[in-house]
């Protein structure tokens, strides 16, 4: 019965692509805030990460529909895809920092640290290139 209903899905629809795509930015945004603070959470939250984590959300759709990286048939995901993704890491790691000069500037305090837009590009690219050849 499960073995049918795999064989008869053969395509996800786009929109369930777009919400597994922004849990995973998510997910790789979270991981590398507590690997900057060493998972010590009282040191996450004095850090706003829930405003950060809502902008984050905002940037990963945002990058996500303007690459439209969620066109591609994950079934047959390539180079092609791989680059895509790599566009849409970059593009979101970029609006996410964008968003942090702009906080910056208004509060004179950073809203994400540096290493965080770092790690946050690496981990979600590689989450995403991954659970798409899975």
């Amino acid at each position: 019965m499960f073995r049918d209903l795999i064989n008869r899905l053969t395509i996800l629809p786009r929109w369930v692509i777009i919400i597994i795509d922004l849990a995973v930015f998510l997910l790789a945004f979270g991981l590398s805030f507590n690997l900057r603070f060493n998972f010590d959470l009282s040191s996450v939250q004095t850090q706003n990460f829930w405003v950060a984590l809502v902008f984050s959300a905002i940037c990963a759709f945002a990058a996500t529909i303007l690459t439209e990286s969620y066109a591609g048939i994950v079934r047959y995901t390539g180079l092609e895809d791989g680059i895509r993704i790599l566009y849409t890491a970059l593009l979101y790691c970029g609006l996410l920092s964008l968003c942090n000069l702009i906080w910056f500037y208004n509060t004179r305090d950073a809203l994400i640290p540096f290493s965080v837009l770092v790690i946050t590009f690496f981990t979600s690219f590689i989450f995403l290139f991954f659970y798409r050849l899975l």
